[in-house]
């Protein structure tokens, strides 16, 4: 796809000015057309006219769509839908208004596939990169029922929680974070310019060493001659890590080490069954059947090893048992969360017991979010105080001894 530079004018007599992508002018013509735009000029842009931070990122393949943006696509596609503006008609308004280019491209590309003949759903799929399977099911559903305004109010609020959760969980380690890069730069400081300094100090005394300062001048020793060595280690580990993470199994095992860390791996759990138990309620809502619900709401949780724990629930449905059976046998709710679930199944409400289950994780997801920094610091706090000892160790008892003995000898 080339990019174009256009000029045109509306049926209103106004001028107009900006992109469009397609594979030729004629194309681009018949697009602008499409739009109720008369094109007056239409010029490619070379490559090299392209130099924004947007064009950088899109050249080098970073072409993702933040969620907010999303968020807005979806609330303005309700917005316009309930309106009774024409789709095709939004898409092309909002790929104009937008100010990311990859949304941008991305509703062009959907127009251009409905003009072609085919329904938003089926556009939808050729993009999930932007829109996920549980998306584009959820306005599959719109589509079939004549509700799509719905569709997208129910996608807006659902990716709005998404985003407040995923906030708040980025303040929340946010300070971790901090202090754990404060003592690795520390780390490196003490290795490659304190412990040295110490190194020529203490050799000019030719004094017997004792043994913590012996290791921890030798490891610095180390680290000052093979620097080098070190850090191409630790690129060579980090591509490999990230290399393995793409892979099936490595994500697996990833995925269900990470939920076993201190603290942090029960947070992620309750994020990961709240985020579960509300896109599945959303599907309930929507229409769409429970064992295709369940496969959806698997590709939304973002953690393989519970996506499978989902996944061989539906095989117990398929087998003829009930939610609350199989939700029973895969042991990753509480018992309260499972007499909600069996409740609602006996009352006909198991989207609204599901909502209900889903606040109740999203309530404890605060609470831990709200305590968290506070159950981090005597971990962070036993670190740098184990590295002031070694430290007080390593330095200053030598220094102590040598004082000792200058003392002895006046």
């Amino acid at each position: 796809m080339t990019t174009f530079q256009y000029q045109g004018r509306t049926p209103n007599g106004n001028s107009v000015y900006g992109e469009i992508e397609a594979a030729n002018e004629d194309t681009a013509a018949n697009q602008l057309l499409a739009r109720n735009i008369t094109p007056i000029n239409i010029k490619e842009i070379k490559l090299s006219q392209r130099f924004s931070l947007a064009d950088i990122k899109e050249n080098l393949g970073i072409t993702k769509v933040p969620i907010e943006e999303l968020i807005m696509f979806s609330r303005q596609m309700f917005r316009l839908s309930k309106a009774g503006v024409s789709l095709l008609a939004s898409l092309w308004r909002l790929s104009e208004t937008t100010n990311c280019r990859p949304l941008s491209k991305t509703l062009q590309s959907l127009a251009s596939t409905i003009s072609a003949g085919k329904n938003l759903t089926e556009a939808m799929r050729e993009h999930p990169q932007v829109f996920s399977s549980l998306y584009a099911s959820v306005i599959e559903v719109g589509e079939s029922t004549g509700r799509l305004d719905s569709s997208f109010a129910q996608m807006t609020d659902y990716l709005v929680l998404e985003h407040k959760t995923g906030k708040r969980i980025k303040g929340a380690l946010r300070y971790p974070a901090f202090v754990i890069s404060a003592i690795l730069i520390a780390l490196v400081i003490i290795n490659f310019v304190v412990l040295p300094s110490f190194a020529n100090m203490f050799s000019k005394f030719n004094a017997q060493l004792p043994l913590p300062t012996r290791m921890l001048l030798n490891m610095s020793s180390f680290a000052v001659h093979n620097g080098y060595l070190i850090l191409l280690a630790v690129v060579i580990l980090v591509v490999w890590f990230l290399k393995w993470l793409k892979t099936p199994g490595g994500r697996l095992i990833w995925d269900r080490f990470i939920l076993r860390f201190i603290i942090i791996g029960s947070l992620l759990e309750k994020v990961i069954l709240a985020r579960f138990t509300r896109s599945f309620a959303m599907i309930m809502d929507a229409g769409i059947p429970i064992l295709k619900g369940l496969t959806l709401s698997a590709g939304a949780l973002g953690n393989s090893y519970i996506a499978n724990e989902v996944l061989s629930m539906r095989t117990g449905i398929e087998r003829g048992e009930s939610l609350s059976r199989v939700a029973n046998s895969s042991h990753l709710f509480t018992p309260l969360v499972l007499q909600m679930i069996e409740v609602g199944e006996e009352s006909g409400t198991l989207s609204e017991m599901l909502k209900e289950v889903a606040e109740y994780y999203e309530a404890e997801v605060d609470y831990a979010l709200d305590n968290l920094s506070a159950s981090m610091e005597p971990i962070l706090l036993s670190i740098i105080a184990g590295m002031v000892l070694i430290l007080a160790l390593g330095i200053f008892l030598p220094m102590w001894d040598m004082v000792s003995a200058i003392k002895g000898k006046a």
